[in-house]
């Protein structure tokens, strides 16, 4: 899911199409003959059922989710994300899926001027966005025990490079520049982890043959 936006597209770039037969989610056709499209929204559970039972993947990357600039933080919107996730969650497992790889975030962290680490860093999500993607990881981990499903949990930082949102920082200042314009930042001593969006989607592909559960990227 999400093959079409951002870090899905890189994605996509990153995956080896004479190894791999993709499919992809979407809400509507994009121009392209890289991957097979089925048009259907997350929301729609008995056709997003039918459709897994009958491509039956063996590997399932998912990283749609309510994503409007500014507003997902907090937006009621995360709470049908959650419950959609669930249900695809539930579809591949019925089918037996190999594994599933399932987008975090870093903000389910709690706020620290440390590295995160995956196993002994605080858990402390400070919104709805990162509070329903943390009670995701959570219900994963529990089904983990009855269907034995692999998956890996990407607690995903901060993406840049093409393809991104105009309205997010780099592009910003980088437009900013560009029109000889001073940019204006609302706090100058926040600090972010940056990577670019192609060495995310790279760890992505590569992690379709590793084990280890939950991993920062």
């Amino acid at each position: 899911t999400g093959i079409s936006g951002f870090l899905g597209s890189a994605i996509l770039r990153n995956l080896d199409i004479n190894k791999y037969e993709i499919h992809g989610i979407l809400r509507k056709k994009v121009d392209t003959q890289n991957f097979k499209q089925h048009i259907i929204d997350l929301s729609d559970h008995r056709g997003i059922n039918n459709l897994i039972n009958k491509v039956k993947p063996d590997y399932l990357i998912h990283l749609a989710w309510v994503s409007e600039h500014n507003v997902y933080w907090n937006s009621i919107k995360n709470i049908s994300s959650l419950n959609d996730s669930i249900n695809l969650y539930e579809s591949f497992c019925e089918t037996n899926g190999r594994k599933i790889l399932l987008a975090g975030t870093c903000d389910e962290y709690a706020a620290s001027k440390y590295k995160c680490k995956e196993d002994l860093s605080l858990i402390s999500p400070s919104n709805l966005y990162s509070s329903s993607k943390n009670l995701f990881n959570m219900y994963v981990k529990k089904r983990l025990n009855e269907n034995k499903i692999s998956y890996n949990w990407l607690r995903i930082f901060y993406p840049s490079g093409r393809g991104e949102k105009q309205e997010r920082l780099i592009p910003y200042i980088i437009n900013e520049i560009k029109n000889k314009r001073v940019p204006t930042l609302n706090n100058s001593d926040f600090v972010k982890d940056l990577i670019h969006v192609d060495d995310c989607a790279s760890i992505i592909v590569k992690l379709l043959k590793k084990k280890n559960p939950i991993i920062d990227i």
